[in-house]
């Protein structure tokens, strides 16, 4: 998953609030504007839900306009963005260290072997090239499919 975004994010969303603060203490639009939580019929658990769908399904966008999260106001809504990613905090680390090594990987190989590699995967897809690369592998504890299908999608 490219729960990198999603945290990303999340930054820029939480910097966000924090600039209007420290620029003057100006108050956030939304909150005066935004309906009640009764009018719409949503809560913050309903927020919550939906950020936890979209962070499953690896849909890293905003979801502040929505529905489920429109009455919420900037900090509520940024609290909730950071407890959901503070639950899923080994999950975003594991995969960014995977990540760095599949990149060590790709970095490793010449330019030559580089378009060879993407060739295959087009040819073969993912999850063939993942299989010869696991047979092939001097490490095993690395997820050879999951490394053949970041290539794909990121590299090629």
């Amino acid at each position: 998953m490219n729960r990198a975004v999603t945290a990303l994010l999340a930054a820029v969303l939480l910097a966000g609030g924090g600039a209007g603060c420290a620029a003057g203490g100006a108050t956030d639009a939304k909150a005066s504007a935004a309906p009640s939580p009764a009018d719409t019929g949503f809560t913050a658990a309903d927020c919550k839900q939906l950020l936890e769908l979209n962070f499953q399904a690896d849909a890293a966008i905003d979801v502040s306009d929505e529905p489920r999260c429109s009455s919420l106001t900037h900090d509520e809504y940024s609290k909730l963005v950071t407890e959901m990613l503070l639950g899923h905090k080994h999950e975003i680390l594991a995969d960014l260290a995977d990540k760095a090594i599949y990149d060590d990987a790709w970095d490793g190989l010449d330019a030559e072997d580089q378009s060879y590699t993407c060739g295959l995967l087009r040819e073969e897809g993912s999850e063939t090239v993942g299989t010869i690369l696991d047979a092939l592998a001097h490490d095993q504890s690395i997820d050879a499919k999951a490394m053949a299908k970041y290539f794909f999608m990121e590299k090629c």
